[in-house]
C-alpha cells in the first residue's frame, strides 16, 4: 500500500481526534484493573461459576449488567479485591481453568498481545459507562509499542537529545491516541513532523486533556522495564543492546504466535497473563532460547517473496542466502520462467532500505567483450569519462559501506563473462580486492609534472595549447572529471548473475566456476497454483539493523574455531575422498574451493544441516567444473557409489544426468 504523505498523515491525525472527541467525551474516573477483567470474563467462559453456586445464591445482584454482575461476584467469592487486582486464589483458580481448557491457552495469549494498546486511550475516547464494556481494554501494556517508536525516532533523527527518546508531550499527543500496534510507524512519523512544524498541531493541546494520574500509571507500569525510563520531561531508551538481534527476535516470536509452549511453561505463561509488565520478563526469557538469527531472517525474506505472489523451494532459498553472505558471487541457473531474477529482484527488495537506489539489474548484452561495458572509459572525443550505471552504482556502494547493495546480472553468459567481468573476478580474490579503471594521473599530480610528460599526456589525451600553463589548466579540467584510478570493490557489494543455457549463450570458463556457487532452477511444479499464505512480518528498520549486522561483517574468530572443530568431518573424511576420485581425471579442486566450501557451510550452519550443506556444496561447487568425454564415465561412477553411500541425493541426482550424457560422448553440468 502507498505510504501518505506526512501532510496527508496530519491532516488525518487531526481529524480523527477532532471527530472522536465530539463523540466520545472524556472521563475522569481511574480505569478498572485489566487483568481482573480477564478473570472474570475467563470465569464465564468456562462456566465455572457452578462451583461456587450457594455462597452466590444469596447474592442481589438484580438491576446491574452483565459485565457489573461478573465483578460483584468475583469480589465476593474472593477471586478479586476492591480494586479488582486479582487475588491469590484468582489466580490458582484461572490456572485451573485453563488447565482444563487448553485449546483455548494459546488464542487468549496471542489476542492479548496483539491487541497493544493503551486502556488510556478509551480512557480519553469512550463513553461515561466504560467499565461496563470488558472488551474494550482486554489487553497489555503497550511497552513493545513504545519501544517500537523510540527505535523509529532514534534510527531517523539523529541528532534528537537523547537519541532514543520522545517528550512527555509527544506520548501524550501521540502514542496514548493510537488505536493499534501497527501504528508505531505512523505516530513515529507524525512525532518528527510534530518537531519540525509543531505548530501545525497547536489545536490539538485544547483536544487532548492530560489525565495525571492515569498517565502516571501507564509511565509506571512502562517503567518496570529496565529498558525504558522516564528522565525529566522525556521518555528514553535506556539499553540499546535491546536494539539487535534480542528485539528481532521477539518480534518474530510475536507475529508468528509461538510466544511460549504452554505445556512446558505453565508458570511462565500464566505470569505473563496476570501482569502487564511481565511481558519484560518474558522478553528476557527470549535472550535464552535457541533461534538462529540467520533463520529469522531468512523467514522474513521467506515472507515477503510469499506476500509478492511467488514460491520457492525453502531448502533452495537457505542456500542462496548462505552462498551470498559466504561469498558475494552467486550464479543462478535454470529453465527460463522459473524465477531467477525475480528472486535477486526479491531478495534486494527485502534487504534493502531503499531498494531504488541500492539494488541495480544490468542486462548483459552479446556484444559486452571487455569491462568498459561495466566501468566506462574516457572518451577521446568529448575529453571526458564516460560512467557506466554499474560504475555509478559501485562508487554509490564504497561511499556507504554501512548499507548491502545487490546487482543483478541479468542473463550473465549473453557474452563471454570473462570479457566484460574479468576485473571483477580477479579482483574479489586479490589481497586488496582493487580493480583499475584508468591510467591517468590525478588533477593534483599535473603541477608535478615534467614537460615532456606533460605533452605525452596531451598527445594522449588530444589537447591543443600553444603553452604550458594552458596545457596544464586543461588537463586538470579533464582529468578532474575521471573516476579514482583504481577502486577497490566494497565488501557490501554482493553478485548475482542469472543464466539461461541454449544456443544463444556461452559456457563458462573454470576461472568463473571456480569463484561462484551455482544454483540451479530446473524443478517445476506446474500443477501447483498457491504456496502457505505469508506472516505479516513487518520489513522494518529493526529488521535491516539486523540484517546489516549480519551479512555485513563475518566473524573470523569464531570462524575459525569452527573450522578447526570439524575439519576432519568435512574435509579428511569427506573432501579428501572426492578430490581422490576427481585426481584420477585431473577434474579435482583446489584449495580455494575448499575454503570457501568450509565458509558457506559456516554460514549455513543455523540453517542446514552439516550434510545438507556439504550436498549442496558438491552441486553448486564441484560439480559445476566437471566436464569431459567418455573417458571420465569410471570416475564419475565411483563418485556416484560414494555420493549414494553417504546418502547425499541432491548432488546424486545431478550427477545421474552428467553421467547419461555421456552417451552422447561428452557431460558437462550445464
Amino acid at each position: 500500500m502507498e505510504q501518505k504523505s506526512i501532510s496527508e498523515l496530519r491532516s488525518d491525525f487531526i481529524k480523527s481526534i477532532k471527530e472522536e472527541k465530539k463523540k466520545f467525551p472524556p472521563i475522569k474516573e481511574e480505569v478498572e484493573r485489566m487483568i481482573g477483567w480477564r478473570v472474570i470474563r475467563q470465569m464465564s467462559i468456562s462456566g465455572h461459576f457452578e462451583q461456587w453456586a450457594k455462597e452466590l445464591k444469596s447474592l442481589d445482584t438484580r438491576g446491574t449488567g452483565r459485565d457489573k454482575r461478573r465483578s460483584i461476584r468475583a469480589r465476593y467469592i474472593g477471586l478479586l479485591n476492591e480494586d479488582m487486582s486479582v487475588t491469590d486464589p484468582g489466580r490458582e483458580f484461572y490456572k485451573s481453568v485453563l488447565d482444563n481448557h487448553p485449546e483455548i491457552t494459546a488464542n487468549v495469549l496471542n489476542r492479548q498481545i496483539e491487541k497493544w494498546y493503551f486502556p488510556v486511550n478509551e480512557f480519553q475516547y469512550t463513553p461515561t459507562e466504560y467499565k461496563n464494556y470488558t472488551q474494550l481494554g482486554y489487553g497489555l501494556y503497550p511497552f513493545f509499542f513504545i519501544l517500537r517508536v523510540l527505535f523509529y525516532l532514534g534510527e531517523r533523527d539523529i541528532k534528537a537529545e537523547p537519541r532514543f527518546s520522545m517528550s512527555l508531550k509527544e506520548f501524550r499527543l501521540f502514542c496514548i491516541t493510537a488505536k493499534k500496534h501497527d501504528d508505531y510507524e505512523e505516530r513515529g512519523r507524525l512525532i518528527l513532523d510534530f518537531r519540525k512544524n509543531p505548530s501545525e498541531y497547536k489545536e490539538l493541546d485544547a483536544l487532548i486533556t492530560e489525565e495525571e494520574t492515569y498517565t502516571d500509571r501507564i509511565l509506571q507500569d512502562v517503567q518496570l522495564s529496565s529498558y525504558i525510563a522516564v528522565n525529566g520531561n522525556n521518555i528514553v531508551l535506556t539499553d540499546l543492546d535491546i536494539s539487535g538481534e534480542e528485539l528481532l527476535k521477539f518480534e518474530y516470536l510475536l507475529h508468528t504466535h509461538n510466544l511460549i509452549n504452554y505445556e512446558d511453561n505453565k508458570d511462565q505463561y500464566f505470569a505473563l497473563l496476570y501482569n502487564s509488565q511481565d511481558i519484560i520478563e518474558f522478553h528476557r526469557v527470549v535472550r535464552d532460547l535457541d533461534l538462529s538469527t540467520d533463520l529469522i531472517l531468512l523467514n522474513y525474506i521467506a515472507d515477503f517473496i510469499k506476500s509478492q505472489g511467488f514460491i520457492y523451494d525453502e531448502m533452495t532459498l537457505r542456500s542462496f542466502y548462505a552462498s551470498l553472505k559466504a561469498k558475494p558471487f552467486v550464479i543462478v541457473t535454470g529453465l527460463s520462467g522459473t524465477g531467477k531474477t525475480k528472486l535477486c529482484e526479491l531478495f534486494a527488495e527485502t534487504a534493502c532500505e531503499q531498494p531504488n537506489s541500492e539494488f541495480i539489474r544490468i542486462p548483459v548484452r552479446p556484444d559486452w567483450n571487455d569491462d568498459r561495458f561495466m566501468l566506462g572509459f574516457f572518451n577521446p572525443l568529448t575529453e571526458r569519462y564516460h560512467y557506466e550505471p554499474f560504475l555509478d552504482f559501485l562508487i554509490k556502494a564504497s561511499d556507504n559501506p554501512s548499507k548491502p547493495y545487490f546487482v543483478c546480472l541479468d542473463e550473465m553468459n549473453l557474452a563471454h563473462v570473462e570479457y566484460y567481468f574479468s576485473a571483477f573476478l580477479s579482483g574479489l580474490e586479490s589481497f586488496d580486492k582493487v580493480i583499475p579503471l584508468h591510467n591517468f594521473p590525478s588533477a593534483n599530480e599535473v603541477e608535478d609534472m615534467r614537460p615532456n610528460e606533460l605533452d605525452e599526456l596531451c598527445d594522449r589525451l588530444g589537447i591543443k595549447a600553444s603553452n604550458e600553463l594552458e596545457k596544464r589548466n586543461a588537463l586538470k579540467n579533464i582529468l578532474r572529471g575521471l573516476p579514482l584510478r583504481r577502486l577497490k570493490i566494497p565488501s557490501n557489494l554482493f553478485f548475482t548473475g542469472t543464466v539461461n543455457i541454449d544456443e544463444t549463450t556461452y559456457q563458462f570458463s573454470p576461472k568463473v566456476l571456480d569463484r561462484a556457487n551455482v544454483i540451479e532452477f530446473m524443478k517445476v511444479d506446474i500443477a501447483k497454483n498457491t504456496g502457505p499464505e505469508a506472516i505479516g512480518l513487518p520489513i522494518d528498520e529493526i529488521f535491516h539493523g539486523v540484517f546489516k549486522q549480519c551479512f555485513l561483517s563475518f566473524p573470523e574468530e569464531d570462524y575459525k574455531k569452527w573450522r578447526d572443530e570439524h575439519w576432519h568431518e568435512i574435509v579428511e573424511e569427506k573432501l579428501a575422498v572426492i578430490h581422490g576420485i576427481l585426481e584420477k581425471s585431473s577434474l579435482h579442486f583446489g584449495y580455494r574451493t575448499r575454503e570457501e566450501i568450509l565458509r558457506f557451510m559456516y554460514c549455513s550452519r543455523d540453517l542446514l544441516e552439516l550434510a545438507d550443506a556439504l550436498d549442496f556444496q558438491i552441486k553448486q561447487r564441484i560439480l559445476p567444473k566437471i566436464k569431459g568425454p567418455a573417458t571420465i564415465k569410471n570416475t564419475l561412477l565411483e563418485l556416484k557409489e560414494k555420493l549414494t553411500e553417504w546418502g547425499y541425493n541432491r548432488s546424486l541426482e545431478k550427477l545421474d544426468q552428467m553421467v547419461e550424457r555421456l552417451e552422447q560422448g561428452f557431460t558437462s553440468y550445464f
